[in-house]
């Protein structure tokens, strides 16, 4: 699995739905807060007042000045159904078959799936 062209394939995707990278809850963040060594980074969840939150880059410095990194929610199969045209059910079909239904995040899905992904939204 070609990563660069993975991380294309996502970008393409959160572009067609900016919903993904909204600073909510559910939203991955990577964040250094006062618990941890410098230079030491954390995953978390983002729970912070969003309202004093400006968010026009994904680097954010929250109340306490952490640096923060927004990640995401996961691109879920109804993100990459926004991105195909209304006349490709062939390729929703073959999407179908090809997706992992019982884990909704396409991370986890196959590498087959995966590669089929970017042959068909990175042109």
């Amino acid at each position: 699995m070609d990563k660069k062209k993975y991380q294309q394939l996502k970008e393409v995707i959160q572009k067609s739905n900016p919903e993904i990278m909204e600073l909510k809850h559910g939203c991955k963040v990577i964040y250094a807060d006062e618990m941890s060594e410098p230079g030491e980074v954390l995953l978390g969840m983002y729970e912070m007042n969003f309202e004093k939150t400006k968010v026009f880059n994904p680097y954010n410095k929250d109340d306490s000045g952490n640096l923060i990194e927004i990640l995401g929610r996961p691109i879920r199969l109804a993100d990459v159904l926004i991105v195909l045209e209304p006349s490709d059910n062939w390729k929703k079909d073959e999407l179908l078959e090809l997706w992992n239904l019982k884990d909704n995040n396409l991370d986890n899905q196959s590498d087959e799936c995966k590669e089929f992904l970017i042959k068909l939204l990175l042109k």
